[in-house]
Formats: structure tokens, C-alpha cells, sequence
């Protein structure tokens, strides 16, 4: 089955996506360049509250071995719905950083398939923003809390399948229902490849 880029975006969770039978591939590698860069956005809006889709906006900023982005995303109302897809090469084979009601979580997807890999307790409400640096060290894939002093990591993972250590790309992501501001999201490359 071949899909259009809306259609990609009907996929909101790990379970959608694997219920929707969500297929195609989406290459940047032969468009744009993998040289790590810099990135950053401030109040970006996303709102989807009136809406059956999500709403996504995408940076081409890619992520090299060492990379690390610190975000803030704050529901300003309906469910917590929201995502940053990270080291993407195509749409079959990345990473997502998930904003749950009361967990943050990561997963893989690897050939299509979504796998639920590393989640930690903790509260996301439009009084706690999804205040977090998430940092990508080689294979080890690791989200600071920001929101507590001294922004202990809450969540560390390393990838046994060696998925992604390069992306073209991230993805800043608010699910159907609801309404969400980014407030900032900063990526930093700290190393050249």
C-alpha cells in the first residue's frame, strides 16, 4: 500500500500504526544533507482540538552520533497527545520521544514496526509541561527532566538493534483533540558526524 504524507500523520500512537497498516518509504538521504546542525523553534502552536488529525511541523535538522534537544511542550487543552519523532532517515526507521497523561516513553520504530522500548513516571498536564532534554549519545538514548532542579535523567535506553545513529530530520507532533504549544525546542549538535 502507498501512502500520501497526510495519510502518514492518521498514525498516533504505536498501536494506531500498526492497526492502520501504515507502509511507504520516505528517504531524505538522496535530498539534504546529514551534516549535524544547530536548530531551534519558540512557540510554535499546534492545534488540532477541532480536528480528527494531528498536526505536524518538521525541521530539517539533522542529528549526528552526538546530539541533544531540549524541549517544552504544554497542553493547553484536550487529551495529552504529543510526540517528537527524532533521527529519522525515513518514516519506517526512527525514533519517538511519547508525552503520556502520566508518563514519558520512548520508541523504536524499526521497518515499520513500533515498539514501546523505555517509559518513566512522570506527570504531563497543562500545569506540567513535557519539560525535558533529550540527548542522543551514539547507540544510548537518554531524557533529562528539566522541570526539577538539577534535571536528573529519568530515562535511558540503549538501542540493542543499533536502529539510528544518524537522522535527516525531527518532528514536532500534537495529537487530534488536542491544543499544545511548543515553547521552545532546541537541538544542538555536539559532535560533526
Amino acid at each position: 500500500m502507498s501512502v500520501t504524507r497526510p495519510q502518514l500523520f492518521r498514525s498516533l500512537a504505536p498501536s494506531q500504526a500498526k492497526s492502520e497498516g501504515v507502509e511507504g518509504r520516505r528517504s531524505m538521504s538522496g535530498a539534504y544533507s546529514l551534516a549535524p546542525c544547530d536548530y531551534s523553534l519558540r512557540k510554535l502552536v499546534q492545534d488540532a482540538s477541532a480536528s480528527t488529525l494531528g498536526v505536524e511541523n518538521e525541521v530539517n535538522a539533522p542529528q549526528g552520533t552526538k546530539y541533544r534537544i531540549k524541549l517544552s511542550w504544554k497542553l493547553v487543552s484536550g487529551p495529552v497527545s504529543g510526540w517528537l519523532d527524532f533521527r529519522a532517515i525515513d518514516w519506517n526507521n526512527h525514533y519517538v520521544l511519547f508525552f503520556y497523561p502520566t508518563q514519558v516513553g520512548l520508541v523504536a520504530v524499526k521497518g515499520g514496526v513500533w515498539t514501546d522500548v523505555a517509559r518513566a513516571f512522570r506527570p504531563i498536564d497543562s500545569t506540567h509541561p513535557a519539560t525535558f532534554t533529550l540527548v542522543m549519545d551514539g547507540y544510548t538514548l537518554s531524557v533529562k527532566d528539566d522541570a526539577v532542579p538539577g534535571s536528573p535523567t529519568i530515562l535511558s535506553w540503549t538501542d540493542p538493534w543499533q536502529l539510528s545513529i544518524l537522522g535527516a530530520w525531527v518532528s514536532h507532533n500534537t495529537g487530534p483533540g488536542t491544543k499544545a504549544v511548543w515553547s521552545y525546542s532546541i537541538g544542538k549538535a555536539l559532535s560533526p558526524a
